[in-house]
């Protein structure tokens, strides 16, 4: 009979020192932030956003994510202020709009 032959050694695996891994986290602050300022998910999204760019914070972060967390809260402070203004608008703007008819 013949014999199995023996398989192959294992090849040494030996992890890159460079690379790191990349958290979730400030990429989905981020995600959220531009989707509360197209106004996809105007309130919501921008909160959100905010709410995990703290989170993102706390843990330690490369330079990239550090990017993606600033830009998260600089565009989630941009949705929730447009938010607000588009609030007021609709609020004063409707209002403006029958004061004519009101004071005849």
């Amino acid at each position: 009979m013949s014999e199995i032959p023996a398989p192959p050694p294992a090849p040494n695996f030996v992890p890159n020192p460079n690379q790191q891994n990349t958290s979730a986290m400030p990429i989905a602050a981020m995600v959220c932030g531009i989707l509360g300022l197209v106004g996809v998910l105007p309130i919501i999204g921008s909160i959100l956003g905010l709410v995990f760019a703290n989170i993102a914070k706390q843990q330690p972060l490369t330079i990239n994510e550090e990017t993606f967390v600033k830009i998260a809260v600089i565009t989630s402070w941009i949705g929730i202020a447009l938010a607000i203004v588009i609030v007021i608008l609709l609020v004063f703007g409707t209002g403006l709009l029958f004061l004519p008819f009101l004071v005849d």
